[in-house]
């Protein structure tokens, strides 16, 4: 009696995971600015708005950015001026295929510490940063420890940061370990 008492308050009440949902996202096409982009969902009448940057490339093996350098990708002005209410998250894609294994992790804390910086995660209306791993994955140990630089070094930038990990389909059955270590430092957690 008493367990099934207990099975009908746990499906009553919300999941944990589920709470910490937003409803509703939009995201800025990466063909668009980012100030147009801000623009063009004040124009959704949905309260509590989440916003999505256009993906940013992150490269832990070389160049720390692909193409131009990413300032340019996200307007102050406009991150100062988003209506109230709204939450931007800021995109990354972290490529790792480039890592040979030789790097220091030295060399990969430099890399991290000048992306975060070029990043605008201090602005009030940053409220999260999606951190999505592409494969191949030559050097896990690097990856992962690239990784959990980069949660900490964000966190550091913005302590009410919410952190989300995207993974590529298989990569949680095949790297479980890595994914436990990321799991200490996220939010959220996805395929």
């Amino acid at each position: 009696m008493k367990a099934s008492f207990l099975l009908a308050m746990f499906l009553l009440l919300p999941l944990a995971a589920e709470a910490g949902l937003p409803r509703v996202a939009i995201s800025i096409p990466p063909d668009q600015s980012f100030a147009a982009g801000l623009q063009a969902a004040e124009q959704c009448n949905v309260p509590g708005k989440l916003i999505v940057s256009p993906p940013l490339s992150f490269n832990l093996g070389g160049d720390s950015v692909r193409g131009e350098n990413p300032a340019p990708l996200f307007d102050e002005q406009a991150l100062q001026n988003a209506p109230e209410g709204t939450e931007v998250w800021l995109h990354v894609v972290v490529e790792p295929g480039s890592l040979s294994g030789k790097e220091s992790e030295q060399e990969i804390a430099e890399r991290v510490d000048a992306f975060v910086k070029s990043l605008p995660l201090p602005a009030a209306a940053v409220r999260g940063l999606v951190i999505e791993i592409q494969e191949p994955l030559k050097a896990p140990d690097l990856l992962a420890f690239g990784l959990v630089h980069l949660a900490l070094a964000a966190k550091g930038s913005n302590a009410g940061l919410r952190l989300a990990f995207i993974f590529p389909q298989g990569f949680i059955g095949g790297h479980g370990n890595l994914v436990k270590r990321l799991a200490t430092y996220a939010d959220l957690l996805g395929t």
